[in-house]
């Protein structure tokens, strides 16, 4: 499947970050938290959870000193910014992507002087300063100057695999021989190759590609041996998303060349993750997985149920090898994608073009990229509690990295960290993240906010309700260096003051000026411009005495002076940087009756360019240069600044975008929430965060198209939440829930079908009677006053299952029943489904997996309504396995999938209307000719008559009509032709079957393109 939008490049959707100030407050001793709640998590030191752990890393495309950053108005002082942020989080792992054509634009001749290597050296050179290993990405995209020799003929030649896997092979070895060998970047460790092949934007290869791709692999792994270079490296792969068909597939067929497997994770939660690790680690058996690329793309979209901490902690405590965050910084791709970029969305900060300030989940990954030590041990934890979740980090020289995640509480909590009787004696070094970070600039990490000695046991008694990313380490603290201010201007030859602070160290700093001719700075921090004739941006550095190795650099842009018979530089109304819709722009010049000419292209102004007669307006993104211009002068020095236009979102006006749909929108506060697409919205009030999906809001607003969530904090006085009595729990009979708010005059609105609950919802009036399983959704709305929260119960009534179904036995009980049924097999909404005659026994093992672990389940039934008898299909409305988004060739009990079947859930990017069994269909695409295909063996008793019958609908928000063809064996029992996004029902045709055991297959014909079509609720009778 295409990904809706592509996740990394959509960015252009999305609101951006607004820029903020941050305030760093040194520590002291540790207050008293109010109202706390006491906790102990227990650390065993000796039990060890996974070794060599090789730390939290980014992703990175090393192009900003290239050619189309360049022309955007990247610069050298920007660089050293950047450098310096990577000195600051220090990445334990990188995965650096590479093409091809940086070094090899002629087939077996490299060049390693090349501009695009140069920019390629000072990342290498910035990552090895700072002690980052590298994950080389060898291959992505093929750059236009090699397309003719590299990319396989027929497919797209800018996404396509290596046409000569030997040419490949050679180059990836000449690559690690020059940058280890000759150049010294020992820190180059692990070797990988393409992007998440199994999508459909790199690694395009004809026939099978999966065979294709381990024969690369394979390729690559005997010549690096052949010539010696083998032991250089690990080889990782396959970098898949979504698809352990591809991670099986190089397991079973070049598993002696993979050193580690490689996959990556987007949009799933928390609990669910735990799920994408064990579906690897079961492949990879005794070899490392590694999380290649995780994140988030929101601006506050890293929260207690899926976020930053929580993933690291996650993957350590289950035995993934390391967790590389997607991405870095922002920067525009180079040939052969020069349109696009990654800044917006996902970055730790984009582009120092467009903005200095850091994305607010910059400050919570540094955190962990820099204090979670590399290679380091897993010991045991034990929180003790739902509401708090921890891993700890252990070094060969006894250090100890704690990273502590606490949930939203009402309360603050005192929290003891006992280390099983064994004396750590060190200090531990605390450093706090939350939401209530604003970014600033310098982007410092959240300084040291306590230092406390530990035993074997130490104590922190002032973490407050936030959900909070703590890290305790004995580990130094990083001094930071805080500029004041980091970004300012100057016009030629004068001064500006400048300051430092230096946190988490001791003693002053030293001034110095980063290149020749840039001017010059006292001791005292006193900056003088030089004399310029052209504009230029300027680094100056403030280096920290005590620690020499961590600096500050402030930014400062030198204007040329005025000069007697030279027009005055133009100014520009407007600052660079990313901007949501058209903007207009006034330039004006101190030059009387000067003509400012200008070019939006990036060329340089000339005598014949546009002259400027009135404000512009910029609709798209643009490199706006302006010159003044009049007789008898010489032309002014060049105004050079980048726009970059984002065209408006599809969110409400004044609504920010959080989230895309299947994933969580989060927020500070309460807010308004609107979902859906293109001016067609469901809207509800959340406090923090909600769920982006059609459940959540009721239904869906833009069927066929891809959702999103945008949202407004509510200011002033809101309205109380409501309360529920009796409270939600599990009952054994009926009862009667009241609603109230403490709100006076208030309205109380809601809702029963899990929907989130609007102004237009049910008015509650009296008491609702519930007489089984429920969940009521409330909220309070009073005129000139915030709605209040949402608050929801759940009532569990024993004997309650799916609507329209009928009690019949508690687990391992019979449910027995006459003539044909669909069995609903689970508990508090999560339920399996298959069809059965007379009786079915209510296990796992006869449904085929678990829809509730660790409850205790019922079976309810329904009737058939065929009149014949049903056979008994396993997981027919394809509840198992479970997926959070869409999973391709599952391997489940009961059916089996190909490469191109599988199973989607309601909500998920396929945007499928809601399945009408359950939460999750089947859906079966066809690609250019190859098709989905899904079966099951069925047990016919006896001899008869039988016929099919089942739900679909087609995909409508990509593609078109898919045929599926039903077989019974080999033979074709019936066409289905889904024209609607609606599920509607369908038969096949009558047909005569022997008894025995028999094959049932739906199956994909569509002849070309991509179109896909959902299935749910199979069932199988014999006609009476």
């Amino acid at each position: 499947m295409k990904k809706t939008g592509s996740r990394k490049w959509s960015h252009a959707l999305w609101a951006l970050l607004i820029v903020l100030s941050v305030s760093v407050q040194p520590f002291g001793d540790i207050p008293k938290a109010n109202a706390a709640t006491s906790h102990t998590v227990t650390i065993n030191p000796n039990q060890t959870v996974q070794s060599d752990f090789l730390g939290v890393g980014v992703n990175l495309i090393p192009t900003s000193l290239m050619e189309n950053n360049l022309s955007k108005g990247y610069e050298e002082a920007y660089w050293d910014m950047d450098r310096k942020r990577i000195q600051t989080i220090k990445p334990k792992v990188a995965r650096v992507w590479f093409q091809v054509d940086w070094m090899e634009t002629t087939k077996g001749v490299y060049t390693w002087d090349s501009p695009k290597m140069q920019a390629f050296y000072k990342y290498l050179d910035a990552l090895k300063e700072a002690g980052t290993e590298i994950e080389l990405n060898f291959g992505w995209k093929a750059g236009r100057s090699i397309q003719e020799w590299f990319s396989i003929p027929g497919v797209p030649a800018d996404t396509s695999a290596p046409a000569d896997l030997d040419a490949f092979a050679a180059s990836a070895s000449a690559a690690l021989n020059e940058l280890i060998t000759n150049r010294n970047y020992s820190n180059i460790k692990y070797l990988t190759f393409y992007n998440e092949p199994n999508g459909y934007w790199d690694f395009e290869a004809p026939g099978e590609q999966r065979a294709y791709y381990a024969d690369m692999v394979k390729k690559v792994n005997d010549k690096l041996t052949a010539d010696g270079r083998r032991g250089l490296v690990q080889i990782w792969g396959p970098e898949e998303w979504n698809d352990t068909t591809w991670t099986q597939y190089m397991k079973d067929n070049a598993n002696s060349a993979i050193d580690a497997f490689t996959f990556h994770v987007y949009g799933g939660g928390y609990d669910e993750l735990s799920g994408q690790i064990s579906s690897r680690k079961n492949i990879a058996g005794t070899k490392p997985v590694v999380l290649s690329e995780f994140g988030f793309p929101g601006r506050y979209d890293s929260g207690w149920d899926a976020g930053y901490a929580n993933y690291v902690i996650k993957m350590a405590n289950e035995g993934i090898k390391a967790g590389l965050i997607w991405q870095l910084n922002g920067v525009w791709v180079e040939d052969p994608n020069e349109t696009t970029d990654t800044n917006g969305t996902y970055t730790l900060w984009d582009s120092l073009v467009i903005s200095k300030t850091p994305n607010t989940r910059y400050y919570e990954a540094g955190l962990l990229t820099r204090y979670i030590p590399a290679h380091s041990t897993i010991v045991a934890v034990n929180t003790g509690s739902s509401d708090l979740r921890a891993a700890a980090f252990k070094t060969t020289g006894g250090d100890y990295t704690i990273v502590l995640e606490t949930n939203e509480s009402s309360e603050g909590r005192n929290v003891t960290f006992d280390f099983s009787g064994i004396n750590v004696g060190k200090t531990f070094h605390k450093f706090v993240y939350n939401d209530t970070i604003v970014p600033e600039e310098n982007g410092i990490l959240p300084a040291q906010s306590a230092a406390i000695s530990a035993g074997s046991s130490f104590s922190d008694n002032a973490i407050d309700g936030n959900r909070n990313v703590i890290v305790y380490t004995t580990l130094p603290a990083e001094t930071q260096v805080q500029m004041s201010p980091a970004n300012t201007s100057a016009a030629a030859g004068a001064s500006v003051q400048l300051a430092a602070n230096v946190i988490d160290g001791s003693g002053g700093v030293t001034w110095s000026v980063i290149g020749s001719g840039n001017g010059s700075i006292t001791s005292g921090g006193l900056y003088t411009a030089p004399s310029l004739t052209e504009e230029k941006l300027i680094a100056v550095k403030a280096t920290s005495a005590g620690n020499p190795s961590s600096f500050g650099i402030s930014l400062v842009r030198v204007a040329p002076a005025s000069t007697s018979g030279r027009g005055d530089i133009p100014s520009f109304s407007l600052p660079g940087g990313s901007y949501n819709g058209s903007q207009t722009i006034t330039m004006t010049t101190a030059t009387s009756g000067a003509t400012i000419r200008y070019t939006t292209d990036g060329s340089t102004p000339t005598a014949s360019s546009t002259a400027y007669t009135g404000p512009i307006t910029l609709s798209d993104s643009a490199y706006l240069k302006a010159v003044a211009f009049k007789s008898g002068l010489a032309a002014s020095p060049l105004k050079a600044v980048y726009y970059r236009i984002v065209p408006p979102s599809n969110g409400p006006a004044g609504y920010e975008f959080c989230s895309q749909e299947t994933q969580t929108c989060n927020f500070p506060g309460t807010a308004s929430v609107a979902f859906g697409a293109n001016g067609s919205y469901l809207y509800g009030t959340f406090v923090k965060k909600v769920a982006c999906n059609s459940t959540a809001f009721g239904g869906d607003p833009a069927s066929g198209t891809f959702k999103a969530c945008y949202f407004k904090l509510q200011t002033g006085e809101t309205v109380a939440a409501p309360t529920f009595s009796p409270a939600g729990g599990s009952y054994s009979g009926a009862q009667t829930v009241m609603i109230s708010t403490s709100t006076a005059d208030a309205q109380i609105r809601y809702t029963t079908d899990g929907s989130a609950p609007t102004a237009s919802s049910t008015l509650y009036a009296s008491p609702i009677a519930v007489s089984a399983t429920t969940t009521i959704k409330a909220i309070a709305i009073k005129s000139g006053m915030n709605d209040s929260a949402v608050s929801s119960a759940t009532f569990t009534i024993s004997g309650g299952g799916p609507a329209g179904y009928t009690y019949c036995a508690d687990e391992f009980g019979t449910c027995t029943f006459s003539g044909a049924a669909s069995v609903a097999y689970g508990a508090n909404g999560s339920f399996l489904y298959g069809n059965y005659t007379n009786s079915a026994v209510c296990t796992t093992g006869t449904f085929g997996s678990d829809p509730a672990y660790n409850t205790a389940k019922k079976c309810y039934y329904k009737l058939n309504s065929g009149g014949g008898s049903a056979l008994t299909l396993l997981n027919a409305g394809f509840e198992a396995p479970a997926t959070t988004n869409y999973t391709y060739g599952p391997t489940t009990s009961g059916w089996t999938f190909n490469d191109k079947a599988g199973v989607q859930k309601n909500g998920g990017s396929f945007g499928a209307a809601s399945a009408p069994e359950g939460t999750q269909t089947a859906f079966i695409q066809s690609q250019n000719g190859s098709h989905g295909e899904i079966s099951q063996s069925v047990t016919f008793a006896e001899a008869g008559n039988y016929k099919i019958a089942l739900q679909a609908a087609k995909r409508t928000n990509y593609g078109g009509n898919q045929t599926i063809q039903v077989y019974l064996d080999s033979t074709l029992v019936g066409t289905i032709v889904p024209l609607s996004g609606s599920f509607a029902a369908y038969t096949s045709d009558i047909f005569a079957s022997t008894a025995g055991v028999h094959t049932i297959k739906f199956a994909g014909t569509a002849p070309t393109g991509d179109q896909t079509a959902f299935i749910d609720a199979v069932e199988i009778s014999k006609l009476s």
